[in-house]
């Protein structure tokens, strides 16, 4: 667990992704007309589930500014630290879905195609539709790479810069008659850049109230909840993969299903913390 956590908001993101896999993905392998899927898969999960997906670019964003604003980092050195945190689980998460069944055609969860632009962090751009599941995190990684272009100047420059970065792939959209780009990036850009421009004072106010794991005592529901949110990313990238493995190839309920996705996704990204800090140079950490 890290050093400070920032409860508040670890209680949000747990409760995000437990809705996002737990509820809203997992009543995709219902029939559309049980009862579970009747009071999920309707305009109010969709709103929640959008909800969700904002409140994770938010704090995407907000993350990536705690980095810039706490570390002397230069470009190399975030994209290093991306790398490693991000990059490597979506490289394993995008190849292993792309072998994985998709239940509803037989076939699988994206062509080779989307699997090599999702590679190269072109997910979202090609004229080859986002992956299904895996195109928020092709955004996710296209905004990583935008990033230190966006933060390496004032304010005011920032600011301009996202603005022309919003023109350009509009005009990118309305040119291609909206082939080439995909157009939940304007949904989810200007959440993110909130994030990332957000306040020193606010930015100084959340990091103040973070709290040690230490501190937390024996409180176990907080160290569940904060390590629900510590590996809601791998949860997000292979619970369909998990899915598979448990439901569809071992026949076991989708409710115990839900839960050993979320401990398998635990102990996954448990496994890899360890893995990176053995194999990664200490000056590179």
């Amino acid at each position: 667990m890290d050093k400070g956590r920032i409860i508040f908001i670890d209680v949000i993101k747990c409760i995000c992704i437990i809705w996002l896999v737990g509820l809203w993905h997992m009543s995709n392998y219902t029939s559309y007309e049980g009862v579970f899927a009747h009071y999920i898969l309707n305009d109010y999960g969709s709103c929640l589930t959008k909800t969700s997906l904002h409140l994770f670019t938010f704090f995407t964003g907000f993350f990536t500014n705690v980095y810039f604003s706490t570390s002397n980092h230069n470009s190399a050195g975030f994209y290093i630290h991306k790398l490693k945190k991000t990059y490597i689980l979506f490289a394993l998460s995008a190849i292993t879905l792309y072998f994985t069944p998709n239940p509803w055609n037989g076939g699988r969860w994206m062509t080779f195609s989307q699997l090599v632009y999702s590679l190269f962090g072109l997910g979202i751009i090609y004229p080859t539709p986002a992956p299904n599941t895996l195109w928020y995190m092709d955004m996710i990684v296209l905004f990583y790479i935008i990033t230190p272009l966006l933060l390496s100047s004032s304010l005011l420059k920032r600011i301009s810069k996202a603005i022309i970065v919003f023109i350009m792939a509009g005009l990118c959209l309305k040119l291609s008659g909206g082939a080439i780009f995909d157009g939940r990036f304007f949904w989810y850009f200007p959440t993110f850049i909130l994030g990332l421009f957000c306040p020193t004072i606010i930015l100084d106010h959340f990091l103040s109230i973070s709290t040690s794991p230490s501190k937390l005592g024996r409180c176990n529901i907080l160290k569940l909840i904060c390590h629900i949110s510590e590996s809601c990313i791998v949860v997000y990238l292979f619970h369909r993969q998990f899915v598979y493995v448990f439901h569809q190839w071992m026949g076991i309920p989708l409710l115990i299903t839900a839960f050993l996705v979320f401990i398998c996704s635990y102990l996954l990204y448990a496994q890899y913390n360890r893995f990176i800090k053995k194999t990664v140079r200490p000056s590179l950490r």
